[in-house]
């Protein structure tokens, strides 16, 4: 019964291969914003799912009210022709949820993926569905929502976890798969975007903002105040400062509070009574700013 799913899975992906619709993305070629989904429509136009896949809501406090979960391994979207690129969205834990990069149309992919016993890996995933670790953590924790993070680029292969208690990051190098789609694997995910690596020629401007910062925390300082902390962004060219926002709401957009020139931390005022949401942005010298990361919540 396995091989059989896996030939199915092939047979879906032989067919489903192709860019998103124009309206979810941005034209370019190569475009650094490949596409991002945050479900708020509530289907799952410019996605090809391979098992059972479905739009959901939600109205926990704080949480994504739109998002989407499947099971029966994955849900694709983009070109066959992608190839230095990277997915970021935000999931909910759960072993067997994933991204995937460079799917082939016999199935071939790579895979980011959370498994039993609080290990995270990074597998080279063949066309029968065996998956050979390429590299291996063991202890990552439980949490609710969370930012995972999965980029290639030539033969390098980047994983990030903002998990408990410590975000996870990994590295492996493979070149079996040269170029291909992108897509989830097993889960709940929101928030998915896809951006490209392809490095611009000389003389071109440079539009391609900066990665999310990673693993954004908080503690209160003197009264009034608290220190907000980061990890490094990744850019294509260099993060020359990172901005830091403040808002009353999970949901609502922050009001820029500081800056600071490097990664590390940033003493900024914090709201005099209730919850204070910070998020942080990384910004290159061409003025582009990158996505906030997720939220550190100051109680």
């Amino acid at each position: 019964m396995r091989t059989r799913a896996m030939l199915v899975i092939a047979a879906v992906l032989a067919a489903v291969l192709v860019p998103l619709p124009a309206s979810a993305a941005v034209s370019g070629s190569p475009p650094p914003h490949l596409f991002a989904d945050d479900f708020a429509d509530q289907d799952l136009a410019g996605w090809q799912p391979v098992g059972s896949w479905e739009p959901a809501t939600t109205t926990w406090p704080y949480y994504w009210p739109n998002y989407v979960r499947g099971t029966g391994r994955l849900e694709i979207a983009g070109s066959s022709g992608w190839t230095d690129y990277g997915l970021q969205t935000s999931y909910v834990y759960s072993p067997g949820t994933g991204l995937v990069l460079r799917a082939q149309p016999d199935g071939r992919h790579y895979r980011l993926v959370i498994r039993y016993n609080a290990q995270v890996a990074i597998e080279y995933v063949a066309a029968d569905g065996t998956a050979e670790t390429l590299a291996l953590y063991t202890g990552f924790g439980a949490g609710a929502w969370q930012g995972m993070s999965f980029q290639v680029k030539g033969d390098l292969l980047a994983g990030q976890m903002l998990g408990i208690p410590v975000p996870v990051t990994l590295y492996a190098h493979d070149t079996r798969l040269p170029s291909g789609a992108g897509g989830l694997t097993d889960g709940s995910f929101d928030d998915v975007t896809a951006e490209s690596f392809e490095t611009p020629a000389p003389g071109t401007p440079d539009t391609h903002h900066p990665k999310q910062p990673a693993h954004p925390r908080v503690q209160a300082a003197d009264p009034g105040y608290a220190t907000v902390a980061w990890d490094p962004a990744v850019d294509d060219t260099a993060v020359t400062e990172y901005a830091v926002y403040r808002s009353g709401d999970y949901h609502a957009p922050g009001v820029l509070v500081g800056t600071a020139p490097a990664a590390g931390s940033l003493r900024v005022p914090r709201e005099p009574t209730g919850f204070s949401f910070f998020t942080i942005a990384a910004r290159d010298a061409a003025g582009n700013e990158s996505p906030v990361s997720v939220p550190a919540v100051l109680w």
